[in-house]
């Protein structure tokens, strides 16, 4: 059941203030999320970090070990403590987007506990203030057929002071996708996440992995899945 807020203006400030720099806060407060296992723990535990220190987190990750669960997640942390803001999910097609980062995204707002404003669509797009461009917005990075070169930067015009943008399946974009992203991170407040399985030994994600001293990595293994460890779901 979810709860509008009547708050004085100082309450939702130190409210803001306080999921800003605790995300796992905002999870359990807000989106009414407790069951987190620890590397998701982790990853909530840098996101305040990279945004000021100014720098993306690459995810090295199995399969389902609940990266886009906890990801979609932080697309609402960010969004709604970020006042306003644009964020950003985007993957190699248009069914990763829709039905997977999307689709994540739709069951957190359904379920959350208090309401902090905003509408979400049947498409990937929630709004929460059109004239102040503040919203989520999902889009595939390639065009139906063609490459993301020939979609002649799908990321123009994605410009606002809080930035974030998530890339789900990274491993599977290219290239020139991570120079049009990086165009959007001179933003005052900027949280990038590269989330993929490490398949490949080149091109960006690859590289992105294995820079520790620019870039905030995670490696998520199978092997420490707690469905693994406990063997059960």
């Amino acid at each position: 059941m979810e709860n509008k807020l009547n708050l004085s203006h100082d309450q939702a400030s130190t409210l803001l203030n306080r999921w800003r720099g605790d995300p796992t806060t905002y999870f359990d407060e807000v989106l009414g999320v407790t069951a987190i296992w620890k590397l998701q723990q982790d990853l909530l535990n840098a996101c305040p970090i990279a945004i000021q220190q100014h720098k993306p987190i690459y995810v090295g990750s199995g399969h389902s070990l609940g990266k886009d669960y906890i990801c979609a997640g932080i697309s609402l942390w960010f969004l709604q403590c970020y006042r306003p803001s644009i964020v950003i999910q985007t993957a190699p097609t248009a069914r990763q987007v829709e039905k997977i980062m999307w689709g994540e995204t739709r069951v957190h707002w359904a379920n959350k506990k208090i309401d902090l404003g905003g509408i979400a669509f049947t498409t990937p797009y929630l709004e929460i203030d059109k004239d102040k461009k503040w919203y989520l917005i999902g889009f595939a990075t390639k065009e139906t057929g063609g490459s993301a070169q020939a979609g002649g930067g799908k990321f123009q015009g994605y410009h606002s002071q809080n930035n974030c943008i998530i890339v789900t399946e990274a491993q599977a974009v290219e290239d020139v996708v991570y120079d049009q992203i990086d165009a959007l991170t001179t933003s005052a407040n900027v949280l990038v996440i590269f989330i993929g399985n490490p398949t490949r030994a080149k091109g960006r994600f690859a590289k992105g992995l294995r820079d520790k001293v620019n870039n905030i990595v995670f490696n998520f293994s199978c092997l420490d899945n707690p469905n693994y460890k406990h063997k059960q779901v």
